[in-house]
């Protein structure tokens, strides 16, 4: 009898290749294709999400970048393959993947775009084993990386056009080291000016900028606090940041400062970038003790040292103070609510099979049915378009199928325009904040709020309006002033009608949609319009096919 020779699997913590970061399912599935003859089927996957974080309007699609790194490098080695054996993989399924390359195609939203719900932000389009063995790199490198990107956005003001300058200082209370280097590189996507993390600027570059002065522990180490003030400023006299509220803000942290200053002012008398550039608080009531500083520092003569603000920060936090107690902080450091997303640390992007394609080059549909319409997807190999009007601006996504042509005129005369948005907001949404749900703040209700760009669309398509009838009611949310749904029927001068259903109090939400009918057939026509794929992919497409040399 022969002898078998069994070689044990010796775990290794310093062990790291991306390509193992694979839920154990997936290998499961791709080996059982592999041994029943799939090896060559082409699948096609979308990556989408369904909800906004926060229930907000908007998310930033984010992670193109690493996803296209690894892609780039996707491989399996030796002890990949050796451990797979121990776990039941086939022998012809581990010595295939001993060699495998990623050869697919990936079209992706560009790094930095808003996107929207249900749309896809990533498609990919690979063998089996390609397609299946990154679902959950894509969705932790995605998901995380949008989640990111997106909360920053809020808390920088872009999505306000109230910009303000943040710097991201999260890292030492990320959920692990990836998640804080990631996380930087997000958050100054999303619009922040630096961050606390070292290794990110090292990284990723002088773009993801490392920032920080000193803690309150430098400050304790010294005999008094302004000896600790003129050490730091003797050691970096071009970029002076001060730290006040080691011991009291107003009492020592202030008339240091300004003693600072003056000391400055007289050894460097003729170098004006030689000063106290800016002072930090991190603790008390950050709002008031803002505005004591600023009148303090003006009153003295120093208008040109900025205020910046730290301790628990997040969008709302620093808009009530700037709206509603009037405080006067140039900038601001932003950690755990921000590199952990706090207020909704979960973005729901999947990963789901939508098409196969057969041997003779055409695609069968691929869906998942669910007894939950909101969970239901949009079978199918397709491509978004995001539709603009004639002034540039961005009015809708539309989803077709790939290759589908989107002419104008090619419908004929529309006859019939619809539009529906059956949204859901709950009351946590309108507690959020004094002026949601009310006509003074929001001017109005679900018309004005969750669907004007449809409507818009609408009107561009169908052309000007003849006669409006409607009703508008309240069916959900009686705390609030304003309408949670409106109907109404539309007459246009061209003789066309159409209908406009729109709310949100229909729980679980579904997706806005604008149909138009026209006398050739259905379809949507449009003057301007861009793929909002194509623009990323196509850059990186020709590389993604070309095999990785090692």
């Amino acid at each position: 009898m022969s002898e078998i020779k069994v070689v044990p699997y010796i775990p290794d913590e310093d062990y790291d290749n991306p390509a193992m970061v694979v839920d154990f399912y997936e290998f499961t599935m791709a080996n059982c294709l592999f041994l029943n003859g799939f090896k060559d089927t082409t699948l096609v996957f979308d990556m989408f999400f369904r909800k906004n974080p926060d229930n907000q309007g908007y998310s930033i699609s984010a992670g193109q970048r690493k996803l296209t790194r690894f892609l780039l490098n996707y491989h399996f080695n030796e002890q990949d393959v050796h451990w797979l054996r121990t776990k039941g993989m086939s022998e012809e399924f581990c010595e295939y993947l001993r060699t495998y390359r990623w050869k697919g195609d990936m079209y992706a939203l560009p790094e930095g775009t808003v996107c929207y719900p249900h749309v896809q932000m990533v498609r990919i389009e690979c063998d089996l084993v390609g397609a299946i063995l990154i679902e959950t790199y894509l969705l932790q490198t995605m998901n995380f990386h949008s989640l990111i990107a997106t909360k920053a956005t809020r808390i920088t003001g872009l999505n306000t056009h109230t910009p303000r300058s943040v710097m991201e200082f999260g890292t030492r209370r990320a959920q692990g080291e990836s998640a804080g280097n990631d996380g930087a590189y997000a958050a100054v996507l999303g619009g922040c000016i630096g961050t606390a993390n070292c290794l990110a600027e090292m990284k990723y570059g002088s773009e993801v900028k490392a920032v920080g002065t000193v803690a309150h522990s430098f400050i304790e180490f010294f005999p008094t606090e302004f000896d600790a003030f003129k050490a730091f400023a003797d050691t970096y006299p071009d970029s002076v940041s001060l730290l006040l509220d080691t011991y009291n803000i107003m009492e020592s942290g202030l008339p240091n400062l300004i003693k600072l200053d003056d000391y400055l002012i007289e050894k460097y008398p003729n170098d004006p970038n030689r000063r106290v550039t800016s002072a930090r608080i991190d603790s008390g009531d950050l709002a008031r003790g803002s505005k004591r500083l600023r009148k303090a520092l003006d009153a003295a003569g120093k208008s040109y040292i900025k205020l910046v603000a730290s301790n628990g920060l997040d969008e709302k936090k620093i808009a009530n103070m700037e709206l509603y107690e009037h405080a006067h902080f140039d900038s601001y450091g932003v950690g755990e609510n921000l590199i952990t997303s706090a207020s909704d640390p979960v973005f729901g992007g999947v990963y789901k099979l939508v098409a196969v394609k057969k041997p003779d080059g055409s695609y069968t549909p691929k869906m998942k049915c669910s007894d939950s319409a909101s969970k239901a997807i949009i079978p199918g190999k397709k491509m978004p378009w995001r539709l603009y009007d004639e002034n540039g601006q961005a009015q809708c996504d539309l989803i077709a199928m790939d290759g589908e042509a989107i002419e104008a005129g090619k419908i004929g005369k529309p006859v019939l325009g619809m539009v529906t948005m059956l949204g859901w907001r709950d009351k946590a949404y309108y507690d959020s904040d004094a002026w949601r749900g009310t006509w003074k703040g929001e001017g109005g209700g679900v018309l004005v709020n969750q669907a004007p760009h449809q409507l818009d669309l609408l009107l561009w398509y169908m052309g000007d309006v003849d006669e409006v009838y409607g009703v508008w009611k309240n069916l959900n949310h009686p705390y609030i002033e304003v309408e949670d749904t409106a109907v109404a029927v539309v007459k246009f001068k061209s003789g066309a009608v159409g209908n406009i259903v729109v709310s949100n109090s229909q729980n679980p939400a579904l997706y806005g949609k604008v149909h138009v009918f026209g006398e050739n057939g259905a379809g949507v026509g449009v003057r301007r319009r861009r793929n909002v794929h194509r623009r990323y992919v196509h850059h990186h497409r020709a590389a993604l096919q070309r095999p990785v040399d090692r």
